[in-house]
């Protein structure tokens, strides 16, 4: 068997449906599995180890005041974005950075988290007037 997530009412071949990663790490047979495969609870299974690859794509690490920047990011393997710490009138949804109502000269610190390893690397933008 093959874990595959999956939310779709048809069936699969050779595979194990789970919902999600939840739905996964509490009910799968990890055991059945074979010792090449690296689990860790949150993140998707994988086969062996290996080490993520961030690259912040972004020139200016700016953003002025009441406005949005896509934030532009590659991995080698995928990854997702996250404030480090919740702000008053800072929201990041999906790759867009808003800030609303921000004293100049805040420091907005972004963390890129792999989707299959515990590797995060964080980069930094300034309110600017």
């Amino acid at each position: 068997d093959v874990p595959v997530t999956y939310s779709g009412t048809g069936s699969v071949a050779n595979s194990s449906k789970y919902q999600d990663l939840t739905d996964f790490y509490e009910n799968a047979d990890l055991e059945a599995y074979g010792s090449d495969w690296t689990f860790t609870e949150g993140l998707l299974p994988h086969l062996g180890e290996f080490v993520e690859e961030f690259v912040v794509h972004n020139e200016a690490l700016e953003i002025a005041q009441s406005s949005t920047v896509t934030l532009s990011v590659s991995s080698k393997y995928g990854h997702y974005l996250e404030l480090k710490n919740g702000q008053a009138g800072v929201s990041l949804n999906g790759n867009d950075l808003s800030v609303e109502d921000v004293e100049i000269g805040t420091e907005i610190v972004i963390q890129i988290k792999s989707n299959y390893v515990s590797d995060v690397q964080e980069f930094t933008f300034i309110v600017v007037g």
